[in-house]
């Protein structure tokens, strides 16, 4: 397939994906119409514009004509990769949530200094951490 051609044709494997780990999902292409837009099966009314390489993305994109947040992308394994990425961050995000509510839950008297110290000790392994990632190379 040549560089500019557009993948985007019936049948093609796409993944429609908008926020966080819940906002992947996979679909398929139904039509594409004369203007080059193309539509896809899970909803056949809406029209996306496919966007070729280069101007800001390494890959085919397409959008949604209209309003719409949505992108959609040929399926690859580095999608797939993508995907696995952005649901354990979002269990990492939750199990976070979690632990940062029982600890603001928590009367102070109730927090013995044996455990006021080691969550001491994990901010500051934290902050180094940042620290270390921000710093020029």
């Amino acid at each position: 397939m040549a560089e500019t051609e557009n993948p985007f044709v019936p049948g093609a494997r796409v993944v429609v994906s908008g926020r966080g780990a819940a906002g992947y999902r996979e679909d398929f292409v139904l039509k594409v119409h004369k203007t080059g837009n193309f539509t896809l099966r899970s909803d056949p009314n809406q029209q996306y514009r496919p966007y070729g390489p280069g101007n800001f993305y390494s890959e085919w994109r397409g959008s949604p004509t209209g309003n719409g947040l949505w992108i959609c992308r040929i399926w690859t394994d580095a999608i797939d990769v993508e995907i696995r990425e952005a649901k354990a961050q979002a269990e990492h995000s939750k199990r976070w949530y979690g632990i940062r509510d029982r600890i603001i839950r928590l009367h102070p008297n109730s927090v013995s200094p044996t455990l006021a110290r080691a969550i001491e000790d994990a901010f500051a392994v934290a902050d180094s951490k940042a620290r270390a990632s921000s710093d020029p190379a």
